[in-house]
């Protein structure tokens, strides 16, 4: 009886967590925090509360980095004040969730690759074949960071960051 009990346990707890990444909400942008990372308001039954949002499938030059300043100032051209649809994937190791970003019709994730304020973040979005289109497209027409000879994808800066600080 007990192993019963366990298996409806991980099976209820299975469904709940499905239901958790398939959560879908609106708010408003209320603050964009870097080229891949918005605060959003929303509204519901127990009051106001903000939700930090990272851009499912890409990933923005840190703010230190060359063109953080511009991957920034070109997610909030798009964002700030607006209200977003957040179609979320999961919720990752920081509490944010993680997820796909709509303001009206535009998918803002697709828009920042696009227009070269982002990479398609392949490790953590394999199956996001359009994001490696629109990247490759951008890369060849030079625009936004690909402007740049070799631009240092924020994973490795990252990393150089962490192995500096260790020494």
């Amino acid at each position: 009886m007990r192993g019963f009990r366990l298996v409806l346990l991980a099976v209820f707890l299975l469904l709940v967590l499905r239901q958790a990444q398939a959560q879908t909400f609106t708010g408003r942008v209320v603050r964009v925090l870097d080229g891949d990372t918005i605060a959003i308001e929303r509204t519901t039954n127990q009051g106001r509360s903000q939700v930090r949002v990272q851009l499912h499938g890409i990933d923005a030059p840190e703010p230190e980095q060359p063109h953080g300043g511009r991957a920034k100032q070109a997610l909030t051209e798009l964002a700030l004040g607006k209200t977003a649809e957040v179609r979320v994937k999961e919720t990752d190791a920081y509490g944010r969730a993680v997820g796909v970003v709509l303001v009206g019709e535009r998918n803002i994730n697709k828009q920042m690759v696009k227009d070269g304020h982002a990479w398609w973040y392949r490790k953590y979005a394999p199956e996001e074949t359009e994001l490696r289109d629109l990247e490759a497209a951008a890369k060849k027409a030079k625009r936004g960071l690909w402007a740049d000879a070799n631009p240092t994808p924020p994973w490795e800066f990252r990393r150089q960051q962490s192995k500096s600080r260790g020494q």
